[in-house]
Formats: structure tokens, sequence, C-alpha cells
């Protein structure tokens, strides 16, 4: 009877160290560590959180300078921005989620909206096209650099009709 009782007893009393230990363990994973971040905000709204802020104002950089490359040689730029207000704010104590720098590059190159391409049939001519998306011809071919100086097209080729929008937009001011 005594044998009994002290394996019982044993087996309870190694049941409870078994429960400790897996509630702590559970309690040290629930538990986030906190850490110096910087919040990303878009026009007084959040957008997201990093660690690295050196590493996010080069990732910002190498964004505008993809705009300024596509400006003419023969134009000076004044300035290059961004159209949003755009605020890097350090954050004490943060225990939420950060972007690792590769997220955070997908994030700043996302679009809001998607461009909208077209495929041309038989019978369509970059007029019409044009006059059936409220576009002018000019800037069907701004939205097309691929076309020719005539603007030929025929059956089967894609036009895009909307450009992408994304949800940073640059912008770069210039004197000719």
């Amino acid at each position: 009877m005594k044998k009994r009782f002290l394996i019982i007893a044993g087996l309870a009393a190694l049941t409870i160290l078994i429960a400790a230990v897996s509630l702590n363990a559970y309690q040290k994973n629930d538990v986030r560590e906190s850490r110096d971040a910087f919040k990303v905000s878009l026009d007084g709204k959040t957008w997201f959180f990093v660690e690295d802020k050196l590493k996010l104002e080069d990732l910002l950089d190498d964004y505008k300078n993809q705009y300024i490359s596509e400006v003419d040689k023969d134009v000076q730029i004044i300035k290059a921005g961004f159209k949003q207000k755009l605020d890097i704010v350090e954050v004490n104590d943060f225990q939420g989620d950060l972007c690792s720098p590769r997220e955070a590059e997908k994030i700043i190159r996302s679009h809001a909206e998607a461009a909208r391409v077209i495929e041309v049939r038989d019978g369509d001519n970059i007029w019409s096209i044009a006059m059936n998306n409220q576009l002018s011809v000019e800037e069907i071919g701004k939205l097309n650099p691929h076309l020719d100086e005539e603007m030929r097209i025929y059956p089967g080729d894609k036009l895009t009709i909307t450009a992408e929008k994304p949800i940073l937009a640059a912008c770069v001011n210039n004197r000719v």
C-alpha cells in the first residue's frame, strides 16, 4: 500500500513538473523581446516597422533614384522626393513584428493599383482605343514606349491603358 502511494505521488509530482516546464516555455515564446525600432508612416498612417534606419534610407534612396534615372540627361534635377508625407520615427521598447530589409523593399515597391493592359483586336486603331479609354494618342504613346513613331498596332498586341499606381509615389522636380 505504501509502495502504491509513493508511485502515485511520484507520478503526480512528475505531471506537475512537466506542466510547469511546458507553461514556462510557452510563456517565454509568447513574450516578445523589447527592442528599438523605426516606425515608417505614410500620410500619417503607420505603414511598417524596421530595425535598421540606415538600410531603410538606402532602400528609399534606391527607389527615388529609379525615377531620377528615367529623367532626360539634358534636364537639370532640382529636387527628388515623395508625393506623400513620409515619416520615420524611432520607437523605444518596440514589441511588435519588424520587417526585414527584403520585406521593407517589397512594401516600398508595391502598387496600390496594377497597370491596365488591353489586347488589340481586328479593326482597332490607336485613335479609337484612345477615344474609348478617355485618353489622347500622346498619352497612349507615353504608356507604351515600345510603339514606333507611327504608333502602328496589330491584332494581338498588348497596350497599357493605365499605368501602375505605386503606394509610394516619387516625384522629380526639374528644369529644362
